[in-house]
């Protein structure tokens, strides 16, 4: 796989109030927890991440994510667009990300914010942060394998029910 082209990059830092209702798109996401909790809702999978986790959404997957009571998360967002297919571990579950793969990360996300900001931009480090996220990627993948951390909430349990109950009724009345 290589990586085409970033779309957006975001730093948050979200109250315990926050809720974001869902979306899909035709690109990659990466969403990293720095601190805090949320879970996050991919299809009819929920999740719970928590300090130094990671999730990627494959593109065309519907995904959604809240802050959990009680927590002020500190959230990296990164989009991003691919020619090929990435590992298939990226679509498993959550990712524990070493102290080490978090500054890099991180620098990854700065230097895409920086270049995203400006109008006309050289190529240049739109293709050396493409290389990183790439390696980033290939080396969280062979060295780890995505955990599947689904959340047991009350609230998880009802949304994946809802989920697969209106996926199987689709084609009914």
């Amino acid at each position: 796989f290589s990586i085409t082209g970033f779309h957006t990059a975001y730093e948050f830092r979200w109250d315990e109030n926050y809720i974001h209702l869902g979306e899909q798109h035709d690109f990659w996401e990466i969403v990293y927890v720095i601190s805090g909790e949320v879970e996050v809702a991919e299809d009819e999978r929920v999740y719970r991440l928590r300090d130094r986790n990671m999730i990627f959404h494959a593109p065309m997957e519907f995904h959604k994510i809240r802050s959990l009571p009680g927590s002020s998360p500190h959230i990296l967002i990164l989009t991003f667009s691919a020619d090929g297919n990435l590992p298939e571990q990226v679509k498993n579950g959550i990712f524990n990300i070493s102290h080490s793969d978090h500054h890099l990360f991180h620098n990854i996300v700065n230097e895409a914010l920086q270049f995203l900001r400006i109008d006309n931009f050289d190529t240049l480090p739109i293709k050396f942060a493409s290389l990183e996220l790439t390696s980033f990627i290939l080396k969280l993948t062979s060295s780890q394998t995505a955990k599947n951390k689904l959340s047991l909430t009350r609230s998880a349990t009802e949304y994946h029910n809802i989920v697969v109950a209106m996926s199987e009724g689709l084609h009914s009345n």
